[in-house]
């Protein structure tokens, strides 16, 4: 069948466009449900290095360690943004609550898994409520290759209040 993929009349660049808005938003849809573990992050880095090896023509190597298209990165970005939605709510609602048990049952690979910094739930309440300082923490999420978040679960390299402040 046609794929405009292979048709060489598309430019990379109408390609890549295609790839990120028709194909990797059915990947995106949803994702903030997502229990996204090491073995489920690795497998969407490698079918996104393959896809895009295709469009670009680089190496899938090349494109898993320097992704041209962050998936995973832009995943975590939805999932962080959810998060800083569902902290603003009021602290009655289910979400609210239902985020406050995933919090302090520290599940891995849950919604709060991508956080900045912070010393407690409340702390990270506060953080939230900060919508300037939520948006930048979100906009400077790390991308694949760079240095990974250690240690605490709940805090992301060093992406704390006087970082982000200073944007």
């Amino acid at each position: 069948g046609y794929s405009v993929f292979s048709n060489n009349k598309a430019t990379p660049k109408l390609k890549r466009r295609l790839y990120i808005s028709g194909v990797t938003s059915v990947l995106r849809y949803g994702s903030e449900t997502y229990t996204l573990s090491e073995k489920a992050e690795n497998a969407l880095r490698q079918f996104n290095a393959r896809n895009l090896a295709r469009l670009t023509g680089r190496e899938i190597a090349d494109e898993y360690r320097t992704p041209t298209y962050d998936l995973v990165r832009e995943i975590h970005k939805t999932r962080a943004k959810w998060l800083g939605h569902i902290l603003r709510m009021e602290e009655t609602s289910y979400l609210h609550q239902t985020i406050r048990e995933i919090y302090h049952n520290n599940y891995p690979g849950s919604l709060v898994s991508t956080t900045p910094d912070h010393n407690d739930f409340d702390d990270l309440l506060s953080l939230a409520r900060d919508r300037d300082l939520w948006r930048a923490f979100v906009r400077n999420l790390p991308t694949h290759g760079s240095s990974a978040p250690s240690g605490d679960p709940h805090k992301v390299g060093s992406t704390t209040r006087q970082v982000l402040s200073n944007e």
